[in-house]
């Protein structure tokens, strides 16, 4: 399985871009983000999917993020 998200915002920088997945990693900070959501969405794709995602995403050209995932797992149920 292949989900590929994009969209026109304003974007991630290079420097947040090569970070984007660790914890805490915010551009809003003091504005109520926490740099948690995209930690917590790697963690669910690599830990419980077996997938990868990755971050193509630069100022310009808005975000991308490609998740893949065996389909395997897809059919199994999981509480989270």
């Amino acid at each position: 399985m292949v989900i590929d998200y994009r969209d026109t915002g304003k974007g991630i920088s290079s420097e947040v871009n090569d970070r984007i997945f660790e914890p805490f990693v915010t551009t809003k900070r003091g504005k109520g983000g926490t740099g948690l959501g995209a930690n917590i969405v790697y963690n669910l794709v690599t830990q419980l999917l077996k997938g990868q995602i990755e971050s193509n995403s630069d100022i310009e050209s808005g975000a991308q993020f490609i998740i893949t995932a065996p389909l395997d797992l897809a059919s199994t149920s999981y509480v989270i």
